[in-house]
């Protein structure tokens, strides 16, 4: 196991250095890729050799390299086959390697995105199929992938601090969990909720940008929502919603009411500011 491998512009901590070590296991992150300045470079760290690798974190730390050098670089770190988490951090370049869709790993099924430029293609088709989890974090975005519901393996997605994106595509009907943080999110109609028949939680923290709640899936267990200061509750239907469990409430200052709640909650939490909060508790 090696964890961490730095890469420098000197003798000894090129990227070269992991030729020959197929024996790795576990994880292994390679950070500063900016310092490497071909997909010929690329190439002879030989990720794709290392077959006892479960995860791997690909990270550029700054924007020294140009986007094209990134792409070639990006192409040459094809990992190996039985991969099953992927990471890639500060991506610039134009294009996703033709390994996400052709001859790379087949068995991600946790895909993280940090911090990346280039809106995912097609590329992404190569890990639909057994694709559980995907992280899109501080991505500069306009929009997620109009091919979100044909992910037809997903069950977690987080879409973190995207502040471009303002609306949710179509969402996979595998979806057991929906995470959206700081995201100017405006309007989640179009992801149709409702439909989303296996979603159990929900949690939407700091989007103020959202005014109002589409329809919930009567499968939801845990709803959460933090710090959305302009969203209207009244209108929401909540009376129907049978599985739920737990819902938590926490400053959300412009919420002044609640709708009827179902039977089905074990824990209700709710902290607000100095204002009295009214709600229709008539089914608690």
């Amino acid at each position: 196991m090696l964890g961490v491998f730095n890469v420098r512009k000197e003798q000894g901590h090129e990227l070269k250095q992991l030729r020959n070590v197929n024996k790795l296991r576990g994880q292994l992150c390679i950070r500063c890729l900016e310092n490497v300045e071909s997909k010929a470079e690329a190439l002879e760290a030989n990720l794709a050799s290392k077959e006892g690798l479960s995860t791997l974190k690909l990270s550029w730390r700054s924007d020294e390299a140009s986007p094209e050098v990134q792409a070639e670089v990006l192409e040459g770190l094809c990992p190996p086959k039985d991969l099953e988490s992927l990471t890639i951090e500060g991506y610039k370049g134009p294009r996703y390697p033709s390994w996400m869709h052709n001859d790379g790993p087949k068995h991600v099924n946790h895909l993280e995105l940090i911090d990346c430029s280039p809106q995912p293609g097609p590329e992404l088709g190569g890990f639909c199929t057994c694709l559980h989890e995907l992280t899109i974090s501080s991505c500069s975005w306009a929009a997620l992938p109009d091919y979100m519901e044909h992910l037809t393996s997903l069950q977690s997605l987080e879409i973190l601090y995207c502040h471009n994106i303002q609306s949710l595509p179509a969402l996979p009907q595998s979806l057991e969990h929906l995470t959206l943080n700081g995201c100017r999110v405006v309007s989640m109609s179009s992801c149709r909720l409702e439909h989303l028949t296996l979603l159990q939680t929900l949690d939407i923290w700091s989007c103020n940008s959202i005014r109002s709640l589409p329809a919930l899936p009567q499968s939801l267990q845990h709803f959460t929502l933090r710090n959305c200061n302009d969203m209207l509750m009244r209108s929401c239907c909540m009376e129907h919603l049978t599985s739920l469990q737990s819902l938590e409430i926490c400053c959300c200052d412009c919420i002044w009411s609640l709708p009827a709640l179902p039977q089905s909650i074990k824990k209700f939490s709710l902290i607000t500011g100095d204002k009295e909060l009214t709600f229709e508790a008539r089914t608690l």
